[in-house]
């Protein structure tokens, strides 16, 4: 909302401080500044003056999630349930609202399976959900840091989204007849993302979209901003057209099925909920989605999932409800390398003495599991100390440290808490580290790129599933494979020796120095990516492939 709308409700309350509408305005005015903490005292006020407001009970619960207090987000929702028992989008949302730090294999376990119960339990209601951007509003996002093959639960999901929003599955008029391809005619691509800026999505992106042969290829960037406020392209390397798409769902599919592409690529689906949504729609002959957040997306009209064949298990079949393509190598174009400035500990308040065991990764990336690997690690090494970044949140924060605090026992004196900081900064704090340690489950990203290219030992473990699997593609670029560990055993054993072993870092090191050339400006990544896509279009074209999928009479919008 505008400062001019935050002045307005202000100005409301001041006039009558016992209008719960009014305090209900102004808390909607203040949360987009992430004033939280202000905006939930107005929400609380609001309620006390009308406790039996559906809307101020689902608002709060809104605030609470953003706030990462999952917990206090549900049970407001079901305050507002109580009140509002019809509202189909609001169960939706309050059924994907879940603990982002969970405390053990058990605690997850019953989260998914009261997910699954929740969704039968709406679907058998059959209410319908006119739109769910607007209704509902939420990803699948936090499932993935489970641990587990998501496939059949992210199928379940977007199937009680069909059923209970069938508009979801809208056709573009040029796909349900698609023409042949015109062969004088540039091959359109689209790629959507709402991270064009400074997010990893982009620097996961960029280097695919700047590259492609647009000899070949007529490139649209697609996003929810004017080309103004995404990153600049380099003049020569600007995307053919520039869409962009309103936050309403009905509107943005109009117009990607106005460009008529034949291809569309979704940098990213889950982490937001325009992506996910748009997901459903056939909106293009090929539609496929790379690998910005990992994990199977479960909806049947994204055909395929950009893999790589250094990254994925041998059982990765059973993984995915797309087909999953593995690309020989790398599936990543990064196109700059971090620089960092020299630095000293003092000037992070760290010890002079003792190895520094770095994991910079997000707070909910921390499974359960991994508390095993991280007190093995600091009781092997009695004078290492462990380096962890605060999260926005400070409620994820107090979680993981209360957890951290019971299983690390005597261990966790040595867990130090940084503010987050800007990039220079960062970079100067990894080169300071002995080690990084990746994520079990849910690799880093961009985060595991720069330590590498900085030279700084990263260690990752060999999960199941390729989203806890991306560092190994590095490793393996980097001639570093002896950094991957294949059981939590091993995962310490490396983590200490990469500390403390002077000869085994120098190896490592000296490898990582060498290649580290490699993990940039990869250009057969790009052209496998044109070679598969250009096949995939003609193969669909052609009828080999069944990704086209339209009913004649899908032309309602949700």
């Amino acid at each position: 909302m505008s400062a001019i709308a935050l002045v307005a409700f202000s100005r409301a309350v001041c006039a009558d401080p016992t209008n719960p509408d009014a305090w209900n305005n102004l808390a909607s005015a203040i949360k987009p500044r992430q004033q939280w903490k202000e905006a939930g005292v107005a929400y609380q006020r609001s309620l006390v003056l009308q406790p039996n407001s559906g809307d101020s009970w689902r608002n709060l619960g809104v605030l609470l999630a953003d706030m990462a207090d999952m917990t206090g987000g549900r049970l407001a929702y079901r305050r507002a349930l109580a009140i509002r028992p019809d509202d189909v989008g609001l169960a939706f949302k309050a059924a994907m609202t879940f603990p982002t730090i969970v405390g053990s294999d058990v605690e997850i376990d019953s989260i998914r399976l009261r997910i699954i119960r929740d969704l039968d339990q709406l679907v058998k209601r059959g209410t319908l959900i006119d739109d769910p951007l607007l209704e509902v509003g939420l990803p699948n996002f936090y499932l993935a840091y489970h641990g587990r093959n998501d496939r059949d639960i992210q199928t379940k999901i977007a199937r009680a989204y069909l059923v209970l929003s069938p508009g979801l599955a809208w056709c573009a008029p040029h796909c349900v007849v698609p023409m042949p391809r015109n062969p004088l005619r540039r091959i359109r691509i689209g790629f959507f993302s709402v991270f064009f800026h400074d997010h990893s999505i982009r620097y996961v992106a960029e280097g695919v979209v700047q590259k492609l042969d647009r000899s070949r290829f007529e490139v649209f960037l697609i996003t929810d901003v004017g080309p103004l406020d995404v990153a600049p392209f380099p003049p020569h390397e600007v995307p053919d057209r520039h869409l962009e798409v309103p936050h309403d769902l009905g509107v943005a599919r109009k117009i990607i099925a106005n460009a008529a592409l034949d291809i569309l690529v979704y940098c990213d689906i889950g982490m937001e909920p325009m992506s996910y949504y748009l997901a459903f729609a056939r909106l293009a002959p090929v539609q496929c989605v790379m690998q910005g957040h990992p994990v199977t997306t479960g909806i049947p009209n994204v055909d395929y999932f950009l893999s790589s064949a250094w990254m994925e298990p041998d059982d990765f079949h059973e993984h995915y409800s797309e087909t999953c393509v593995q690309l020989p190598e790398l599936t990543f174009h990064y196109l700059r390398e971090p620089e960092a400035t020299p630095g000293t500990r003092s000037d992070y308040g760290l010890p002079e003495v003792g190895s520094l065991y770095f994991c910079p990764q997000t707070l909910f990336k921390f499974h359960p599991h991994f508390d095993k690997m991280l007190r093995d690690i600091l009781e092997q090494d009695p004078t290492g100390w462990l380096i962890l970044l605060k999260d926005y949140s400070e409620s994820r924060t107090q979680e993981l440290a209360k957890r951290l605090r019971s299983s690390l026992c005597k261990a966790a004196d040595r867990v130090i808490w940084l503010d987050r900081m800007s990039r220079p900064k960062y970079y100067t704090l990894l080169m300071l580290s002995d080690v990084m340690l990746d994520t079990p489950y849910f690799s880093g990203g961009n985060t595991t790129v720069q330590s590498l290219a900085l030279g700084v030992p990263t260690v990752t473990y060999a999960s199941p599933h390729v989203r806890g699997r991306v560092t190994i593609g590095w490793a393996r670029v980097l001639d570093c494979m002896d950094l991957v560990a294949g059981t939590a055993a091993d995962y310490a054993r490396i983590a200490v020796g990469c500390a403390t072993d002077s000869a085994f870092r120098g190896s490592v090191q000296k490898r990582m120095l060498v290649n580290r050339g490699a993990l940039f400006q990869r250009p057969d990544v790009v052209r496998e990516y044109a070679s598969f896509l250009e096949s995939a279009l003609d193969s669909a074209l052609a009828g080999v492939s069944s990704a086209i999928d339209c009913d004649d009479d899908s032309d309602g919008v949700a």
